[in-house]
C-alpha cells in the first residue's frame, strides 16, 4: 500500500522537463525564470522566481570590471608605497626623529614640499650628541 506524499515532501521535488518555463533578462543582466510547475507552486504558493544569475550575463574572456579593479587596487598600494618613501627612509636609518618624519609624510606629504622636504631630512645624517659622554 502506497501513501501520499505530504506537502513538504512534494517541496523537495524537481519540477518536470516539460513543465513551461519563461526566462527574462533585465537589463542589469539578471535573468529571472518562472515556471508554472516549480515545487511552491504545485503546492499553493504561487508562482517561484528564482534569480539565475546576480552580475550581467558576460561571454568567455570578458572579465573587465574583475582586471579593472584589481589594476586600480594595485595602483593605489603602489602609489601609498612612493607617498611613504621618506618615512620608510627614516625608519629603515633609525633616524632619531623617524617619528616627526612620519608625521611629516602623512600629514603634509600631498603638497610636494613637503614631501621632498622629509625625504631630505630622511637622508641626512645627524651629527652625534654632543652632550653624552664617550667614556
Amino acid at each position: 500500500m502506497r501513501c501520499k506524499p505530504s506537502i513538504a515532501a512534494r517541496l523537495w521535488e524537481i519540477p518536470h522537463a516539460s513543465a513551461p518555463t519563461l526566462r527574462v533578462a533585465a537589463p542589469s543582466g539578471l535573468v529571472a525564470s518562472v515556471s508554472n510547475n516549480s515545487p511552491i507552486a504545485r503546492a499553493g504558493a504561487g508562482l517561484a522566481v528564482s534569480l539565475a544569475a546576480a552580475g550581467p550575463a558576460q561571454a568567455a574572456g570578458e572579465n573587465y570590471d574583475v582586471a579593472l579593479g584589481f589594476f586600480l587596487a594595485l595602483c593605489f598600494f603602489l602609489a601609498f608605497l612612493i607617498y611613504i618613501i621618506p618615512a620608510l627612509v627614516a625608519w629603515h636609518r633609525r633616524h632619531p626623529r623617524s617619528r616627526e618624519i612620519w608625521a611629516l609624510t602623512l600629514l603634509l606629504g600631498w603638497t610636494g614640499i613637503a614631501w621632498l622636504a622629509a625625504l631630505v631630512w630622511a637622508l641626512r645624517t645627524e651629527p652625534p650628541d654632543k652632550t653624552a659622554d664617550p667614556a
